[in-house]
């Protein structure tokens, strides 16, 4: 689902997932005078009880977008390594989202890690972007 104003506005606090999906929310921060980062991932099920989560620092980055897509990446990763098939990711970047939900590439420093995230899209039909406002997320 692509973001948009009215879904945004229209969410004005968490939601659990449906029954049989698990809810992915994602988030990196990132500072620019250290460079560095930080990216947190907490997974969810219908219950709204916590089933997985990660949290680490990462060095090196140039930008708050790429401190996002690493957060996708690792949510991803721990849903294909939980094995769960039908999977919401939410995440406060609209851009990141876009990008994810319409499997769309350029030539941004984040492209390298959503084509690795969007090439393994193609095996995993059930996974799917949402953007939230961050005070939700």
């Amino acid at each position: 689902m692509a973001p948009n104003a009215a879904d945004s506005r229209a969410q004005e606090h968490w939601v659990k997932p449906s029954q049989d999906c698990v809810k992915i929310n994602v988030d990196g921060a990132f500072n620019p005078m250290t460079r560095k980062a930080a990216i947190g991932v907490i997974a969810r099920n219908s219950h709204g009880m916590m089933i997985d989560g990660s949290a680490f620092q990462l060095r090196g980055l140039q930008t708050a977008e790429l401190a996002v897509a690493c957060a996708f990446k690792e949510g991803v990763r721990m849903a294909i390594e939980n094995g769960w098939t039908h999977v919401v990711f939410e995440g406060d970047s609209a851009i990141v989202v876009s990008k994810l939900d319409r499997r769309e590439l350029d030539r941004s420093q984040t492209a390298a890690h959503l084509r690795s995230i969007i090439s393994q899209l193609v095996d995993h039909p059930g996974f799917s972007f949402v953007f939230v406002r961050r005070a939700i997320n």
